[in-house]
């Protein structure tokens, strides 16, 4: 998978992160720009607003890309996931929140084992 492919997938699973995209990608690559990038400068802050808003659809829709990421057997997408997501939200906001609540079985599997 691409960084664009990856992209196009996030902007049609949380269409509430288009205009943040577009902003932040803009001076970038647009829709292709790295989606470590993404991920972690747009994606992990904006997971946190909605786990505090409690924006329930949006964070089921998020996390369920995730989880695609994550058992997708695509080697880029998988490491995406762990690296530019994962990671940066357990180091950040590990302690902050019942993670084991929102996120899907593999996806929590995978950020439980991440030692920070």
């Amino acid at each position: 998978m691409t960084s664009k492919e990856l992209n196009e997938k996030l902007l049609q699973a949380v269409p509430e992160l288009k205009v943040s995209f577009n902003d932040f990608t803009s001076w970038q690559e647009g829709i292709e720009t790295g989606s470590h990038t993404v991920f972690e400068n747009l994606v992990v802050p904006f997971g946190i607003n909605i786990i505090e808003n409690e924006n329930d659809d949006a964070i089921r829709r998020l996390f369920k890309m995730v989880e695609e990421m994550v058992t997708s057997k695509d080697e880029y997408a998988e490491e995406v996931a762990q690296l530019s997501f994962l990671e940066p939200l357990k180091a950040e906001h590990g302690d902050e929140y019942d993670f084991s609540r929102i996120m899907l079985k593999e996806t929590y599997s995978l950020f439980d084992s991440l030692k920070y």
